[in-house]
C-alpha cells in the first residue's frame, strides 16, 4: 500500500522544475554537437569491407573480327581460296534443313560463283533432338586433319543420304569416315584414334563462335557479315553475294574518273577530222 500511494504522489512532466528541464535540453544539444564535431575517418562500430579493384574487361571482339578468324583458321574450304566473299556455313549434319541449304550452297550458288566466293562450315550440332550430328560432325574433323578432299567426300555424303543412319548411326559414321579416309590414303591408326576419341575442339570452338556471334540455330549464313538464317532459295544467297561485291571492288582513282570524264583534246579534235571527211 505503501508503494503505491508513493507512486500516486510520483509528480508528473509539468510539475518538474522548470532550471531541470533546461539542463537536460542544454545536455542534449551539447551532445548532438560533438557528434557533429566527430572526425570523419573516425571508425564505425562496424567495418567497412572493400570490394576488390577488377581490371576492366577487354572489349568484345567484332562480328567482322570473329568472321575473318573462322575463314583463315584453316579449315577445309570450297570456292577460291583468294575469294572476295566468305559464306562461313553453320551447319549440322543431321538437320534436315541444313542438308537443303548445303544442297543449295554446292549444286547452285557456288557453281555460278566458284570463282568470286567460297564456303567455310562451322558445325553446330543440336544434340538433344540430332542424336549422331556431333559424332558426325567429329569424324568429318579427323578427316580434315589429314586431308581436305576425304572431309568433303564424307560431308557430301552425310548430308544428301541423313535418312540411311538408323539406331546404329555412329557404328556407321564410323565406318563411312574409315572407308573415306583409306580411300584417300590418310594415316588410318591416327584416324581411328581420332574417331576413337570423339573429342574434337573444333567442333567445342564451333559453339563459342556461333554464341558470339549469336546464332541459335542451323542452317545460319554469314556472307561476308551479312546474316542469313534458315534453308534459303539460292536466289536469296546469290543477291546477298551481289550485295557483298560491290564492297570488295577497288576504288577508282580519281585521275582515272577524271580521263574518262574529259578525253585529251587532241581526240577530239582527230574525231572532228574523221567527221568531216
Amino acid at each position: 500500500m505503501r508503494f503505491l500511494r508513493q507512486s500516486r504522489e510520483r509528480p508528473s512532466s509539468a510539475q518538474i522544475n522548470p532550471r531541470c528541464l533546461a539542463l537536460i535540453a542544454i545536455a542534449i544539444a551539447l551532445g548532438q554537437t560533438a557528434m557533429a564535431q566527430q572526425p570523419a575517418d573516425l571508425p564505425s562500430t562496424q567495418p567497412v569491407v572493400t570490394q576488390p579493384q577488377t581490371s576492366a574487361s577487354p572489349a568484345a571482339e567484332t562480328a567482322a573480327t570473329i568472321l575473318a578468324r573462322i575463314a583463315n583458321s584453316g579449315l577445309p574450304e570450297r570456292g577460291a581460296h583468294d575469294a572476295k566473299v566468305t559464306i562461313v556455313f553453320f551447319d549440322d549434319f543431321q538437320c534436315p534443313y541444313s542438308a537443303a541449304m548445303y544442297k543449295t550452297l554446292f549444286d547452285d550458288v557456288l557453281k555460278l560463283y566458284s570463282d568470286k566466293a567460297k564456303v567455310v562450315i562451322r558445325p553446330l550440332a543440336n544434340s538433344s533432338i540430332h542424336p549422331w550430328a556431333k559424332h558426325a560432325a567429329i569424324n568429318a574433323s579427323c578427316l580434315a586433319a589429314q586431308n581436305k578432299d576425304a572431309y568433303w567426300d564424307f560431308a557430301d555424303y552425310v548430308h544428301a543420304h541423313q535418312d540411311v543412319f538408323g539406331l546404329d548411326a555412329n557404328s556407321i559414321l564410323d565406318k563411312l569416315a574409315l572407308q573415306e579416309g583409306s580411300r584417300r590414303e590418310v594415316h588410318l591408326d591416327e584416324l581411328q584414334n581420332c574417331l576413337a576419341a570423339q573429342s574434337d575442339p573444333v567442333v567445342r570452338d564451333s559453339f563459342g563462335y556461333a554464341n558470339s556471334l549469336r546464332v541459335t540455330a542451323a542452317p545460319t549464313l554469314f556472307v561476308n557479315g551479312e546474316k542469313l538464317e534458315s534453308a534459303l532459295p539460292g536466289s536469296v544467297v546469290r543477291q546477298a553475294i551481289e550485295r557483298a561485291l560491290p564492297a570488295t571492288a577497288p576504288a577508282q582513282s580519281s585521275s582515272a574518273v577524271q580521263l574518262k570524264s574529259n578525253p585529251p583534246p587532241g581526240s577530239v579534235i582527230n574525231a572532228s577530222k574523221e567527221r568531216k571527211r
